[in-house]
């Protein structure tokens, strides 16, 4: 297995949240991280333990990122009802 950390560098929610994916090998990996894939992810780190991308994945900053993407997500709900 390969693990791949990321960063969001879209213009999204989602944006400067760091998250980890897991590839067959480095082969399949490189065939995923296309143009289109670059525009939308950062390479933090790959081919890391899973230990290691989840410590990369559990900094305050990242943490910090999935609150206020998912607390923008509840007011967009709370505002259509």
């Amino acid at each position: 297995m390969y693990n791949v950390v990321f960063k969001n560098i879209g213009e999204n929610t989602s944006k400067g949240v760091v998250t980890w994916s897991t590839f067959q090998d480095k082969e399949k990996f490189d065939e995923w991280y296309d143009a289109e894939m670059r525009a939308w992810y950062q390479i933090v780190e790959e081919g890391v333990t899973q230990e290691r991308a989840v410590e990369l994945c559990s900094s305050p900053e990242a943490t910090l990122a999935v609150i206020t993407s998912k607390m923008r997500e509840t007011v967009e709900i709370l505002r259509q009802l």
